[in-house]
């Protein structure tokens, strides 16, 4: 089972060898960075969403769904002899947009590119008419709060976010030695627990990692 919050706290207080030292504010915080950090190094699943959306004749803007960190891959649907195909819009350079505008601002039409911009995505042509547009796209796992006491990672990971924030807390009580070798094991585990989809994808960013003696990479 996963470890929540409350459990969380409780373990950082007493690996720190504290009691009421930090607030719950103070240890949610170590907990977050050490989530954010995860988070940023390994394509977990978790973060991978997907979503429809109908666009609108004569509008070209469109928002991004909530928590969205990045975009995978924007698609349109489109009707052939086969039945229902989607085609994947191509994504242009802002300085690409700017010159099509130029040429055409008015233009209608099905869309084949488009552009990130603000907190949505612009497509190019602007729809002519209404079609199925579907977006895949990563999102920024919701922060450890009063609120929202799990990780939704696999449950593998939940310590690994709690020895992250443990080597922090050592770091903000200054005990450097043993923020670096709680990190040294946090590395050892993390090298064995990277997630198998993201091993296929890619080498982990932390595969074969050797600390110095020295606490540089904290």
């Amino acid at each position: 089972m996963s470890i929540d919050l409350t459990a969380m706290r409780a373990e950082l207080l007493d690996h720190l060898g504290l009691t009421t030292e930090f607030s719950n504010d103070d240890l949610d915080l170590l907990l977050n960075r050490s989530y954010w950090e995860l988070m940023n190094k390994f394509p977990f699943r978790e973060t991978e969403q997907s979503a429809t959306f109908d666009t609108v004749a004569g509008e070209g803007f469109y928002a991004t769904p909530a928590l969205f960190e990045a975009i995978r891959k924007l698609s349109i649907k489109q009707l052939d002899a086969t039945g229902d195909k989607w085609s994947t819009l191509d994504r242009m350079t802002a300085q690409t947009h700017e010159n099509e505008l130029n040429i055409s601002e008015d233009a209608r039409g099905t869309p084949t590119h488009y552009i990130r911009e603000d907190g949505g995505y612009r497509l190019s042509p602007i729809p002519d008419t209404v079609y199925t547009m579907r977006v895949k796209y990563w999102i920024t796992l919701a922060d450890l709060d009063g609120t929202n006491l799990d990780t939704t990672l696999p449950p593998v990971w939940d310590e690994l976010v709690l020895l992250g924030g443990v080597w922090r807390g050592w770091l903000k009580l200054k005990n450097y030695p043993d923020a670096r070798e709680v990190k040294n094991h946090q590395v050892m585990l993390i090298n064995f627990t990277v997630p198998v989809e993201a091993k296929e994808e890619e080498d982990s960013p932390y595969a074969g990692v050797e600390l110095p003696d020295e606490l540089t990479s904290i």
